[in-house]
This record gives C-alpha cells, sequence and structure tokens, in this order.
C-alpha cells in the first residue's frame, strides 16, 4: 500500500482548511450568481450544487433577449480589447529614452509581433478562451484565466468556470491566489500522474471504473505564503491535492504569476466584481414574468375560452379543428358557442417589453460596444463614412474609460507580461 509522507499530509490538511474559509467567504455570492446563471448563461451557471451532463438548462428562461443581450456583448467586449486582425498593444521599455536607441526599438517591434501572433494562434487557444473569460466578465463581474507554458508550444490559454474558482488578494486589492475544486476521472489521473504517484483507491477504481470522477484541488499563490515539504523555485507555487485522501498530488513552481484575474467593478471591501449582468438582473426577472403574462394574453386571443348555453348542446363540446357539436334545431344566434371577449389590449405588453430589452441591452453597453450607426426608417444601417466612425468611437471612450482602464490594469497587463515571460 502507497503511503505519503506525514509533512505531504500536514500540507494538504492545512491547504484544505484555507480552502474552506475561502469557500465561506464566497458563499454569499453564490445566489445571485445562481440567478443571473440561469437566466443569462444557463451554460456557465452550475454554482450551488451539480447539474448533470447533458442536463436541460434552459427551463427558467422565457425570453431569450438577455441571453442576446450577453452574447453581444461578449463579442464587443472581445473585439475592442483585443480584436484578432487588428494590433491592440505594442511594447516599449519603461525608461523613455531607451526607446530612442535604434536596435532597442527594433528589438521590441519584432517581441510585438512575436507576443501578437501568439494571441492569434490558434493552437494557442486565446481567442476562444478571451471569449469564455468576456462572458463570465459580462455575467458575474469576475473572470479567471491561466497562462500556462506548455513544452513545443510556448503560451495556451485557459479560462476556468468561476463556479470552479474561490480567490483571494493581496495588499494592493489585486486578486494573488485562486484554489479551484474540479473533477478528473481515474484515467485523466493516471494520465497526468502515473499510478506510482496516485493512493490505492485510485488504482482500484480505474481498474474497475476508468471514468469515476475524484474531487481535485489546484491552489496556486505566492510561493512565501506556501508552506510546503519541498522548496519552491519561483515567485508562485502551484499545488494539486486529492482532498478526500490528503493526498498531495504535485507541485509546480512559476517565476512569474500564471493567474489573470479580473473584475468589472468592485466595492472596495470585497474580493469578487460586479458586472452588467448583477446592473441587468432586476429588468431581467422583470421582462421574464412580463412574457409569462404575455403568452396567457396571446393564448387567450389565439384559442379564447368559450361560452357555451347551459342547456341545448350534447356534451362534451369538441374544440379541435373539425370537430361536430350538437345542438337543438331552433336555438338563436345567442345561445350558440361563441369565444369568451378579451377585452385586453396586448399591443400594451409589446411596448413595455421593448421599452424593458432596451433597458437590458443598456445594461450590457451594446449601445457603446456596437455602434452601427443611425438606422434608416426600414431598419438598415446608414452607411458612414470612416472619418464618421472614428468620430462615432471617440464619442464613446469616455463612457468607456474608465471601465477599460480597469482591465488594462487587472486584465490586459498582466496578459501580456506573463506571455512575453513564457516566450521570451
Amino acid at each position: 500500500m502507497l503511503e505519503q509522507p506525514e509533512e505531504y499530509k500536514n500540507a494538504s490538511i492545512v491547504l484544505k482548511s484555507e480552502f474552506e474559509k475561502l469557500k465561506a467567504l464566497r458563499a454569499s455570492w453564490e445566489g445571485s450568481w445562481k440567478e443571473i446563471g440561469d437566466m443569462m448563461a444557463p451554460n456557465r451557471s452550475d454554482f450551488k450544487g451539480k447539474r448533470s451532463r447533458g442536463q436541460n438548462r434552459s427551463a427558467r428562461i422565457f425570453n431569450s433577449k438577455p441571453l442576446q443581450a450577453l452574447t453581444r456583448f461578449t463579442a464587443g467586449f472581445q473585439n475592442l480589447l483585443v480584436p484578432a486582425q487588428t494590433p491592440w498593444f505594442y511594447l516599449k521599455t519603461k525608461d523613455e529614452r531607451l526607446m530612442k536607441d535604434r536596435e532597442v526599438r527594433q528589438w521590441m517591434d519584432d517581441a510585438t509581433v512575436v507576443l501578437r501572433d501568439a494571441f492569434i494562434n490558434p493552437k494557442m487557444n486565446f481567442q476562444p478562451s478571451f471569449h469564455e473569460y468576456a462572458q463570465d466578465l459580462g455575467a458575474f463581474g469576475t473572470a479567471v484565466m491561466l497562462v500556462l507554458d506548455k513544452p513545443a508550444l510556448g503560451a495556451y490559454y485557459m479560462t476556468l468556470p468561476l463556479n470552479q474558482c474561490y480567490l483571494g488578494k493581496n495588499s494592493d486589492d489585486q486578486i494573488d491566489t485562486l484554489f479551484r475544486e474540479y473533477q478528473h476521472t481515474g484515467k485523466e489521473l493516471v494520465e497526468s500522474y502515473g499510478m506510482d504517484l496516485l493512493p490505492d483507491p485510485i488504482i482500484e477504481s480505474f481498474n474497475n471504473n476508468p471514468y469515476e470522477d475524484f474531487d481535485c484541488l489546484h491552489v496556486l499563490k505566492p510561493a512565501r505564503f506556501l508552506n510546503l515539504p519541498e522548496n519552491i523555485q519561483g515567485d508562485y507555487g502551484s499545488v494539486y491535492i486529492l482532498p478526500k485522501y490528503n493526498w498531495l498530488l504535485g507541485i509546480k513552481s512559476f517565476k512569474e504569476k500564471p493567474l489573470v484575474a479580473s473584475r468589472w467593478e468592485r466595492v472596495a471591501t470585497e474580493i469578487y466584481g460586479r458586472g452588467p449582468g448583477d446592473q441587468a438582473l432586476d429588468d431581467v426577472r422583470m421582462l421574464n414574468e412580463m412574457e409569462k403574462s404575455y403568452l396567457r394574453a396571446v393564448q387567450k386571443i389565439v384559442d379564447p375560452p368559450l361560452m357555451i348555453p347551459d342547456d341545448g348542446f350534447i356534451t362534451p363540446v369538441r374544440t379541435t379543428p373539425g370537430g361536430l357539436n350538437y345542438y337543438r334545431a331552433g336555438l338563436g344566434s345567442d345561445f350558440r358557442i361563441q369565444p369568451m371577449p378579451t377585452p385586453g389590449k396586448i399591443e400594451y405588453g409589446d411596448k413595455k417589453i421593448a421599452q424593458v430589452v432596451q433597458s437590458i441591452e443598456s445594461a450590457f453597453y451594446l449601445d457603446m460596444l456596437q455602434l452601427p450607426g443611425p438606422t434608416a426608417v426600414d431598419g438598415d444601417v446608414i452607411r458612414q463614412t470612416a472619418t464618421e466612425v472614428q468620430a462615432r468611437q471617440r464619442d464613446r471612450l469616455p463612457i468607456l474609460g474608465p471601465i477599460i482602464a480597469r482591465q488594462e490594469v487587472e486584465l490586459l497587463g498582466p496578459l501580456i507580461e506573463r506571455t512575453a515571460a513564457v516566450l521570451m
């Protein structure tokens, strides 16, 4: 029977205890995150319980406009910050005087090209990963990405589902600690670590059912705050644990932080952020309730209740197409089956729903992120010159500027720095 040294078990126990504390700190957020996810991002809404694979996730959605708004926000935000076909950053030295040297400028230009190639290389997974990142940021106000160093490939980008992530911050209010709770099958554990490093229950399960899931815990934090039996040669340490067995699977070190995590906006005393999804939540609730009432009203018009005389008809009354109903000959027109009047005005519902949808779209900054220009009476977008397009883009910068500034500090800066460290 394979046993781990006692100091490794103790390290696992200490990290599990810290994880439970972070878990308790995040608990108050999960209710609103789940509601936002259920109504706007059902594919990323696994908070407060696990769903079966393949389970229907849209049962609470009666109007898809909030989902469409989040999708459009995600595309607009990604195109604004990291457009695939347009340069969105360049490198320079901190000392501006060095940039006057021709060789220095040439080196920085070449390095910029290397990094840009990495961001558009499909093998490095940046654009798909950033799409998921922007979706989490828009819905929940917080998003998490890892920038990994894969042999023979270089930088590899992986956005982590927020439901798996428990975060901690440093004295500068920047996210520097990640506890990630996830699952691996026995097969995946054997492929990743080999049988020699796994406890006996995992090996037995792998031999009987290689697809059984096991809870895993990934810890990433500054090395100076990790009390491990091994020295970490770097500023950040990464630890993998099987919490059920107090089993330390592996330890890795990083010279710089591989974690990228940003908030849309936040309260000074809080770790997690609040995003457009939180701002739109009240309107989304209202829209769902209004859609239910609207559908009932439409059903009453299309298939109205019937008024039937209490005498003169042979029951049951058949309301199916082509159904025959027998009645006593000689009954006047006032004694026939007829629809019940429905005096409600359905157009009022149309107008109010349109107002709420517009409010939701404004909460997701769609009027800022997507500026097609003025529209004609028939709804087509009026063509504009390049100068007019640039002028409209300048108009939106004062509003989006503070939002972009936070993403430059928490997202784009660390993203570029980590990528450069991996590739250079």
